[in-house]
């Protein structure tokens, strides 16, 4: 008689579990961006300004470009109470030549711009895989008009973060990270990547984090982050910043300040920067940047860029754009560059 009860019992609680799962809602996404531009430069390699983006090899000619186009994967289970376990996945495309992009060819990476799985609820948010950096993604997601969408016109992540890389630029390999729940408009997100023996950007352990507050068109936020850099320098490498924006409807201004120290040397920059919607379906976008030493010359070198674009929207998910470029290092002639490109967001 116990024996079938204690039977009877075990199926109950199996169909129970059953039926929890069956409930259990869950989906995936799949989304992207294709961005390709025609680039204008002067651009020739030797005596000048390095430019910003991947045709570092315009010399003096008119190429189509790929601006940091991508497709990726988002999946999430609902576990009822507020619970769920999700993951993120997102892989670079090259469109002018249809092959994989951000190091699928030199490292093999199928999701080299994020491979996250993560489990969240009221408390916030777990993550584990390769991530971006905390500080590096607030740097662009709040200073940057352009994002990295914009391949010579964006100020990029050498002045924004100051010379400053992490194991392998913005990404870390072996990430376990959290991420907060907003509490009174802020938020927080910490992460350390354990050293990674086979990576070909360094093997050095990576820990940082931000803070950052929001109320309605007012975000300002402080970011840390500390590594021994791509060539796993013996002296640890650190980097901080403060980024704030304010959104007047009319005009929406931004800037970001970075001091990091590399290898034992100190550097800084700065981002001045705005976006002004121009009618229904046009933005303006501005922004200026300078940093201390843009290690390109046989002596320090200070550098700035100065970039001025439009966008023309035909639709919710899809843009029309023009940038204009100027980058100039002392002692070394300017780097000019003209885009035209297209944007679509699925």
């Amino acid at each position: 008689m116990n024996r079938i009860n204690f039977s009877t019992m075990s199926l109950a609680l199996i169909a129970a579990l059953y039926a929890h799962a069956a409930c259990a809602e869950s989906s995936v996404t799949v989304y992207g961006n294709v961005n390709v531009g025609l680039v204008g430069s002067n651009f020739k390699t030797t005596g000048q300004t390095p430019v910003q983006g991947t045709n570092t090899a315009l010399n003096n000619s008119v190429q189509m470009v790929d601006n940091s186009s991508r497709w990726g994967l988002l999946g999430k289970e609902d576990l009822g109470n507020g619970y769920y376990v999700g993951f993120s996945l997102e892989g670079g495309i090259n469109v002018q030549n249809g092959t994989g992009g951000q190091d699928f060819k030199t490292q093999g990476r199928l999701f080299g711009r994020d491979a996250e799985v993560k489990i969240g609820g009221s408390f916030g948010e777990l993550y584990a895989g390769y991530a971006l950096s905390p500080a590096g993604l607030q740097l662009l997601l709040v200073a940057d008009p352009w994002y990295w969408n914009g391949n010579q016109a964006g100020m990029g992540w050498t002045i924004q973060q100051a010379n400053y890389t992490q194991t392998n630029y913005l990404r870390t390999p072996n990430t376990v990270g959290y991420r907060s729940p907003d509490m009174h408009g802020f938020t927080a997100q910490l992460a350390y990547s354990h050293p990674d023996r086979t990576n070909v950007y360094g093997t050095s352990a990576d820990a940082g984090g931000t803070l950052t507050y929001r109320n309605g068109p007012l975000v300002i936020g402080a970011g840390f982050d500390r590594s021994h850099g791509l060539s796993n320098d013996p002296a640890q490498d650190t980097m901080w910043d403060i980024v704030g924006s304010y959104d007047f409807g009319a005009v929406r201004p931004a800037f970001s300040y970075t001091k990091s120290s590399v290898n034992n040397v100190d550097y800084s920059s700065y981002v001045l920067a705005l976006t002004a919607p121009v009618g229904p379906i046009g933005l303006l976008k501005v922004a200026y940047g300078h940093l201390s030493d843009c290690l390109c010359g046989p002596t320090k070198s200070s550098l700035y860029r100065a970039s001025l674009g439009y966008q023309y929207n035909l639709s919710k998910r899809s843009n029309l754009y023009a940038n204009l470029s100027r980058s100039k290092a002392e002692n070394l002639s300017a780097a000019d560059s003209v885009e035209l490109g297209i944007e679509h967001n699925f």
